[in-house]
């Protein structure tokens, strides 16, 4: 069983539901994630290489206010993962 099917077997079908669910399962293609340790793993990576550049952009003032959005929305994308998926893996 492929890990997407494991991912439709186990969790819940109000979270499956959700618009984050298909990005999910796009992002879980795209990075070419095999188990539920490997999706921890990408997400914890990508929490501290976004809050690295953030604290970068923080540093830079008040032009890079829209990438700085765009970094915590990814950051708060991967905590959302790590919290409502994983639990149930």
């Amino acid at each position: 069983m492929s890990f997407k099917e494991e991912l439709k077997t186990k969790i819940p079908g109000n979270i499956q539901q959700t618009p984050e669910f298909s990005i999910i399962l796009k992002l879980i293609d795209n990075e070419d994630i095999k188990s539920a340790k490997g999706l921890e793993t990408y997400c914890n990576n990508e929490i501290e290489k976004c809050s690295a550049e953030l604290k970068v952009l923080g540093a830079a003032g008040s032009t890079s206010n829209r990438k700085r959005v765009k970094v915590a929305e990814h950051i708060g994308f991967c905590k959302l993962i790590t919290e409502r998926i994983l639990k149930y893996l």
